[in-house]
């Protein structure tokens, strides 16, 4: 093999007859079985001819549509760490990559863009990989704004299926930002409402009102400093995610299936809660975000894994506990009357159909509302919530007491098994499902 990299006749034949993909699979699987045993066999020379070559490394990974090519990349990414050279070659096909998805689409006869999102998402889920100097090629182009911005638009603001395709990718960078020493949010600790006294005027309440509400801006725009780039890109662009998943609420789902893109999007949500900054939980409080996933979820009342991750995000933000986002669920939104809605026009109609389909999920928001402390004292006063409570919560529970297991209970557990399929990346190349909030 050392043999091999000093006959220059050789190479230059790799390097004339080599122009990327063919559509010949055979052919593919004999190159790729070449530059697979070259790498292996000596990384040392195989790096520095492919440095001294870069429009090899052009067109290796522009060759990545094809099946025998994703399968080499992969391969050999995920022996990075063998030596120095194997890791400089990944992270130099991981920087060809980034920047060939930008222009990347899918045919008939390649998956392209498929397999770029394949292998960038491996790359970008290898912590020890990101982290190390040798892949600063990589990361340097990953972490520029300006090119995070056009990953962005191409991910949210393409043709559905480019969408469909691109999204897990920005849902798997957003997951490798998230806040690692989070907390409670020091915006919790400003007092926006004045004290219940009869001392103060209306000139006092309206000057601590002021004042208040000034520190926490000034407290909310130091905090952004904190956020990743990807994350307050991706919140700049939140209307846009908000007119995806609302285009479709005045059909009938009969008409307008939910399809993968505005699910992909309802995932992005999820992902960027996940993330958990106090900055984008107040900034995410003040959008629509949130409450499109909700009008989704009542919309398309059969859609049982849309429910599940809608389900994820509204427990996620009640047992979080931020006071931003809990008073956008239970105040701004009120959820709690759109939920006793559900039993209600059940019962006043007949049609049972969309209670049916929703009554096991509603009652696990309606457990965790109700296990909630920042809650208690918002909805002690609440008729709707309070009467649901009594009769749907509890009365149904009392009823059937002398059973091994409670209605709600039942109706809760069925609901939660649902729920494991939302967790929001995928293991390496697999199926397997982990949780990403640990």
């Amino acid at each position: 093999i050392s043999s091999m990299f000093d006959n220059h006749k050789l190479l230059a034949v790799v390097i004339q007859q080599f122009n990327g993909q063919k559509v010949d699979e055979r052919a593919n699987k004999h190159f790729c079985d070449f530059i697979e045993v070259l790498l292996r066999g000596n990384p040392e020379s195989m790096a520095a001819f492919l440095e001294k070559n870069p429009e090899m490394n052009q067109k290796i990974v522009g060759s990545i549509g094809s099946g025998n090519f994703c399968n080499m990349i992969l391969s050999v990414a995920e022996t990075w760490q063998m030596s120095d050279c194997v890791h400089s070659v990944v992270a130099g096909w991981g920087k060809v990559a980034l920047l060939q998805y930008l222009e990347s689409k899918d045919t008939h006869d390649s998956d392209q863009l498929a397999n770029t999102v394949r292998f960038l998402r491996f790359l970008v889920r290898t912590s020890n990989f990101v982290n190390s100097p040798i892949s600063k090629p990589f990361v340097t182009v990953l972490n520029d704004d300006e090119y995070l911005g056009k990953m962005i638009n191409k991910a949210i603001s393409s043709d559905a299926d480019t969408c469909i395709c691109t999204i897990p990718l920005v849902i798997e960078i957003l997951v490798q930002n998230k806040n690692r020493t989070p907390g409670k949010s020091p915006l919790d600790n400003i007092v926006l409402n004045p004290p219940n006294t009869s001392e103060m005027t209306d000139e006092e309440r309206k000057e601590y009102v002021d004042k208040s509400q000034e520190a926490y801006r000034l407290l909310k725009e130091q905090l952004r400093g904190d956020v990743p780039s990807v994350i307050l890109i991706l919140l700049n662009r939140h209307e846009c995610l908000v007119n995806s998943m609302r285009d479709c609420l005045d059909k009938p789902e009969s008409e307008e299936p939910l399809g993968f893109f505005r699910f992909g999007v309802v995932k992005l949500v999820q992902a960027i809660l996940v993330t958990n900054y106090p900055y984008s939980n107040a900034f995410v409080a003040e959008t629509e975000l949130v409450a499109s996933c909700l009008d989704l979820f009542f919309h398309y009342f059969r859609h049982s894994i849309l429910h599940s991750v809608i389900a994820y995000i509204v427990r996620y933000i009640m047992a979080m506990g931020n006071r931003d986002l809990v008073e956008m669920l239970l105040i701004r939104l009120d959820l709690p009357s759109r939920i006793a809605k559900v039993f209600e026009d059940a019962k006043n109609s007949g049609d049972t159909e969309k209670l049916d389909n929703l009554r096991g999920y509603l009652k696990m928001l309606g457990v965790a509302i109700r296990n909630s402390s920042v809650a208690e004292p918002i909805l002690r006063d609440h008729a709707a919530w309070n009467t649901f409570v009594s009769d749907i919560l509890l009365q149904e529970d009392k009823s059937k007491s002398n059973s091994d297991e409670s209605a709600t209970q039942e109706e809760v557990a069925l609901a939660q098994k649902k729920i494991a399929r939302s967790n929001l990346t995928k293991k390496d190349f697999t199926d397997q499902l982990e949780d990403k909030l640990g």
